[in-house]
């Protein structure tokens, strides 16, 4: 709502006469139905939820003139504790709550019957659209009234989960990719999802088993594959500066001959783990589009390559990170060109991955 100026001469009437016509200006205009439905002029759960979320007011303004029109016009639709509890986190006071249920018992016979309340998936879209533009507080309020209405669907509390990720509520992201699990034990992205917060919160052992279950449903999953042998290795490690440590000191002996042993079977393709700049002859920089931009996009990339013997890039595909950010990751893949990777003493074939990371800082370049 406009800001009024008054003159310090203007009588108080006419102060009170000019916010008057204010309000009832912001009822018809923000609050006004399609010209399709002029006929019925009841105020429904959409309307009072999109002026709650008006910003032309201040909330205890935009509150006081919808309970007024609620009052006044009446609703669409029957107050139930899950839909005041929507209103409620949209902004609604007790005042507007209180008139919308005085409103919900009165039905008309000659009424047209009350549009449909909100679905899951309205909430669910309107929280991936939150999400999206980096709002992960309004996104989190509606995957739970989505989770509420839909409970046992699987996507919403994988993408709730990818938002409590985002806030760093570690606790609450492993809770609802479980409870995706618990719904279909089979979706190798919230096993790999979960063991992400699992070893952020140095549960390395279960990080492992979900990482270990990942690559065993998705085989195309490198970056699930990668982190079992990251574990492995660094199990590996320890394992064997403990075995030194222990191990009692004797004196030296001549070593055994032995036979040499033969040389394994050449694979088709070797595989080079993690690709940095280190290893390359000349890495590509991703290009960071307008959408990406516009879209508020960052974060890890993670796209599984194929090199041939010269090193050069001859397949790309990102299997991981924010979709909008995958197609100028696997651009920038292909254009890179590494040293080549060494079977034996002998170039050879290769697989490995390629983590680009896009930061915050480059979204406001």
């Amino acid at each position: 709502m406009k800001r009024i100026k008054f003159s310090p001469k203007q009588p108080m009437f006419t102060r009170l006469l000019t916010i008057s016509i204010v309000a009832a200006s912001f009822i018809c205009g923000v609050l006004a139905l399609p010209a399709a439905a002029q006929q019925d002029d009841r105020l429904s759960l959409v309307d009072i939820v999109v002026a709650l979320r008006s910003k032309k007011a201040t909330l205890p303004e935009r509150n006081k003139i919808l309970a007024d029109a609620a009052r006044q016009r009446g609703i669409t639709f029957s107050s139930t504790a899950q839909i005041e509890s929507e209103l409620t986190a949209a902004g609604a006071d007790a005042e507007l709550i209180k008139a919308i249920r005085e409103k919900s018992t009165i039905i008309k016979a000659s009424a047209p019957a009350p549009a449909p309340a909100p679905d899951a998936s309205f909430f669910q879209k309107r929280g991936l659209a939150s999400a999206a533009a980096g709002d992960f507080k309004s996104a989190l309020t509606d995957f739970n009234v989505a989770a509420e209405l839909s409970p046992n669907e699987p996507t919403i509390y994988m993408d709730r989960g990818l938002t409590n990720f985002n806030l760093k509520d570690y606790e609450a992201t492993i809770a609802d990719y479980t409870k995706a699990i618990e719904i279909d034990n089979n979706n190798a992205k919230a096993h790999f999802n979960r063991a992400l917060s699992l070893e952020v919160l140095g549960k390395t052992d279960d990080a492992y088993k979900d990482f270990k279950k990942a690559s065993e449903l998705d085989p195309a999953n490198m970056a699930a594959k990668a982190s079992v042998k990251r574990i492995d290795d660094d199990r590996a490690e320890k394992a064997a500066a403990l075995a030194a440590a222990q191990k009692p000191q004797v004196p030296e002996q001549k070593p055994v001959e032995t036979k040499p042993i033969e040389t394994a079977v050449k694979p088709e393709f070797v595989d080079a783990g993690s690709l940095t700049s280190a290893d390359a002859t000349y890495m590509a920089k991703p290009v960071y589009s307008a959408l990406a931009r516009q879209m508020q996009a960052f974060g890890k990339v993670t796209v599984a390559v194929e090199l041939n013997e010269e090193g050069k890039v001859i397949n790309a595909d990102a299997i991981d990170g924010p979709r909008v950010l995958r197609s100028a990751s696997e651009d920038a893949a292909k254009k890179s060109k590494f040293n080549p990777v060494k079977w034996n003493g002998q170039p050879s074939k290769a697989k490995a991955l390629i983590i680009y990371n896009f930061t915050k800082s480059e979204n406001e370049e």
